[in-house]
């Protein structure tokens, strides 16, 4: 085949497609993957890129399928890679090198159930985000540079990272809202310009042995939303180490805050749980003024937490 949308139409379920060395021209047209297929770059990282410049995804996935070992260099006004379809379309993403230049990096919908092992993903907008129903595993990704938060996790979505840096965001870490979910475990939340984790609506986040550092504020609660943290540390760096909101609830065990705690007297008690230790600055934080950036004003509910 002289192109990847040629090889895919040409390919039956279980059928192995090599992208050779070099790279790779998109055609401006959407790889739409509908069949049970591995799709793998020839030689080492890098050495076999695919160039996109369209305004649909390169990759839209409906189907299992594995992608491995490729650059994926996309420009145009949408995500670089979509996955979206029942909890049946459980694609593996792994040693990827995945960039949007202008929409979020990977959209990940309906029930679907990808893995993405090993990859770097930047976004022009969020590096991920998460909608629907949809339950995306991240295993040791590095989710940086991207213009707005790292994760988005919306709607009734649940997102589980392991072993995952997401760092360098222009707005905050990981961002959980509406009624969804997240659970990470030894990932590193930092330096990103708004709130390492910011939680809101009824949504809940699960931390454990994680290390958020060096961001604008560390774990945020607002509304009615939950946290539920353990063997973690919590730095606020430029702001609160930890907000929560009258309504919302955090519950910390075994935890090393360093920073203003910032919470109601109820609210304080579950921050302070079981072996956790709270150090307080010789010059307390305090919430950042709106301005440009994470801490704009933008009433709009899709496109950020309230």
């Amino acid at each position: 085949a002289r192109s990847l949308p040629e090889a895919i139409s040409k390919a039956n379920d279980g059928d192995r497609i090599l992208l050779l060395r070099g790279v790779h021209n998109g055609l401006g047209t959407v790889v739409e993957i509908d069949k049970r297929v591995l799709i793998r770059g020839e030689g080492a990282l890098r050495d076999t890129t695919c160039d996109c410049r369209n305004n649909a995804a390169l990759f839209r996935i409906k189907r299992p399928c594995v992608i491995q070992n490729l650059d994926i260099d996309f420009t145009g006004f949408s995500e670089a890679i979509r996955i979206k379809g029942d909890s049946r379309v459980n694609a593996l993403i792994e040693n990827c090198v995945i960039r949007s230049s202008g929409g979020d990096c990977v959209a990940v919908g309906g029930k679907s159930a990808p893995t993405f092992r090993n990859c770097s993903i930047t976004g022009k907008l969020s590096g991920v985000r998460s909608y629907a129903q949809a339950t995306p595993t991240f295993i040791d990704c590095n989710i940086t540079r991207s213009g707005l938060q790292g994760v988005l996790a919306m709607k009734e979505s649940r997102v589980i990272m392991h072993g995952c840096a997401v760092q360098n965001n222009e707005e905050d870490g990981v961002v959980v809202m509406e009624q969804s979910n997240v659970v990470m475990s030894k990932c590193v939340v930092q330096d990103n310009k708004g709130p390492g984790v910011d939680v809101s609506n009824t949504a809940k986040v699960v931390v454990n042995d994680c290390d958020i550092d060096a961001n604008v504020g560390g774990l945020w609660l607002w509304d009615h939303s939950c946290a539920h943290v353990a063997a973690s540390s919590v730095n606020g760096g430029k702001s609160h180490a930890v907000l929560v909101d009258v309504n919302a609830r955090a519950n910390c065990r075994r935890t090393k805050i360093i920073g203003v705690v910032h919470a109601s007297e109820t609210g304080a008690r579950g921050v302070r749980g079981e072996g956790t230790v709270v150090e307080t600055l010789e010059t307390p934080t305090s919430l950042p003024q709106e301005a440009k950036g994470a801490f704009k004003h933008d009433p709009c509910g899709f496109s950020r937490k309230q």
